[in-house]
């Protein structure tokens, strides 16, 4: 990602947003892109990463992420591999889920299709299976955060506030 793109997530995440931010950090940026587009109507403000090989990392390199905040949720989009890789840097996506949540104890993070074993420890972050579930949950996330926000009687989402049928999984 070049300095201009860097600076135009770097602005963006900045930008004041009412409903709930998603940071999806995913080499595919065709993904990030659909995530933006299925998310928008929903109220979640999508802010996308490339991932921690693509750029020069804050939190690789020992400091905080600056596009997360306290309260976001965070999906890290694993590659098939289960590691982010680029050209001789390799990054396995369990270990950067757990520095994405010790940076930010405050923030959701949800590890979304890494293969079994080779993304390494994770500790404490969810799993989902793949991308769809990824998103039936974000989906079910802006809905319960909504109607909280709102003090809505439940009765009232009678249509809308089924319990997604994603399994989530926690490892720790």
């Amino acid at each position: 990602m070049g300095l201009a793109a860097e600076q135009q997530v770097r602005n963006l995440s900045r930008e004041s947003h009412p409903g709930m931010r998603v940071v999806c950090v995913s080499e595919d940026p065709d993904f990030i892109h659909e995530l933006q587009d299925r998310l928008d109507a929903h109220g979640i403000h999508v802010i996308g990463c490339l991932g921690p090989t693509h750029s020069s990392c804050p939190l690789m390199c020992g400091n905080h992420c600056r596009l997360t905040k306290p309260g976001d949720f965070v999906l890290v989009d694993s590659p098939p591999s289960g590691s982010f890789v680029h050209y001789w840097q390799e990054v396995q996506v369990g270990p950067y889920a757990g520095y994405l949540q010790r940076d930010q104890p405050e923030a959701f993070v949800i590890v979304c299709g890494a293969p079994v074993g080779p993304s390494g420890p994770t500790g404490e972050v969810a799993h989902v299976s793949d991308r769809e579930e990824a998103i039936e949950l974000l989906r079910w996330l802006a809905l319960t955060r909504s109607a909280d926000d709102r003090s809505a009687d439940p009765a009232a989402l009678t249509n809308q506030s089924a319990t997604p049928t994603t399994t989530i999984r926690r490892t720790g």
